[in-house]
């Protein structure tokens, strides 16, 4: 029987080149449904069947099917696939909304199904829009989920269709991931007028790498750029040490909690315009750091 319903992948892909075949290479399908309904976690279980049946006729053509149908995905961003047993849902509430841009159903069911691990991969990418100001909260994104972002952001480049953002809220507390230039090119896609980074002092990570914190003052100090400010909730090692003394320190952190910023406001008016509003008087603390990156 679970071949029988896996088979439904198959007839699918078919269904979906014959249909629509021009759309396939287009992030903008005009003719397809914006929603797909499909059994809940039916590509990972697909995908176990393929591992555990390696070799045989069946499990290469639903490997092949399910290769496709992440292709599709991968190049239809505007495809939604669902829970069959959920209806979709609008984030929208007059004018203000929230999209997930990452990930997709079927990169989360083809990824779990890979490994039990790395779920930074698979973190929630949110874009919340009020009127004309927008912010980005990127939560823990690295990887390969980073790589398919930015995939994202490269197609709707080509078609001139990359939504800047008024913020950023930085990745994982301020860790550089191994694929750290898809970051700082994303960064540089969404062009944030402030950067937020949620962090703390005792955090045993290293973080905020030096990095990141190269990263975000060259896009600073680039005169075509429009970040102005980017800001910490609390003090971290970086910005109090040496790179020396922090290369000594391994991935050590402070031993006592410090608010930098602390508690971070920021209030949007539908214009597009924002006030910045701090726990501390932010300006006065980095005055006494040697290595402060925020001045």
């Amino acid at each position: 029987m679970k071949w029988v319903v896996q088979a439904f992948f198959i007839v699918l892909v078919l269904f979906l080149a014959l249909f629509s075949s021009h759309n396939l290479l287009s992030p903008f399908p005009i003719t397809l449904s914006d929603l797909f309904s499909k059994p809940y976690l039916e590509i990972q279980r697909a995908r176990n069947n393929v591992n555990a049946n390696r070799g045989s006729l069946r499990a290469r053509l639903l490997e092949d099917a399910l290769n496709r149908i992440i292709k599709w995905d991968d190049q239809n961003e505007y495809i939604q696939f669902a829970p069959l047993v959920s209806q979709k849902e609008d984030h929208i509430d007059n004018l203000f909304r929230v999209d997930v841009l990452h990930p997709t159903q079927v990169y989360i069911e083809n990824h779990l199904a890979t490994t039990k691990s790395k779920l930074n991969e698979v973190a929630a990418v949110l874009l919340l829009t009020y009127g004309c100001f927008s912010a980005l909260f990127l939560a823990d994104i690295e990887g390969t989920g980073l790589t398919k972002l930015l995939e994202k952001y490269n197609r709707r480049k080509a078609f001139d269709f990359i939504q800047k953002v008024n913020l950023v809220k930085i990745p994982h507390h301020g860790a550089w991931p191994k694929n750290g230039e898809n970051l700082n090119t994303l960064l540089e896609f969404i062009d944030p007028e402030i950067a937020v980074l949620s962090v703390g002092s005792q955090n045993n990570y290293g973080h905020v790498k030096p990095e990141l914190f190269d990263a975000l003052t060259n896009l600073k100090s680039n005169s075509l750029k429009r970040l102005n400010k980017f800001i910490c909730t609390e003090v971290t090692r970086t910005c109090k040490s040496s790179p020396s003394d922090c290369s000594a320190m391994k991935n050590k952190g402070l031993s006592s909690t410090e608010k930098c910023a602390g508690e971070i406001t920021i209030i949007a008016e539908e214009s597009g315009k924002w006030t910045l509003k701090t726990e501390t008087q932010h300006s006065d603390i980095v005055k006494g750091f040697d290595y402060a990156m925020c001045t």
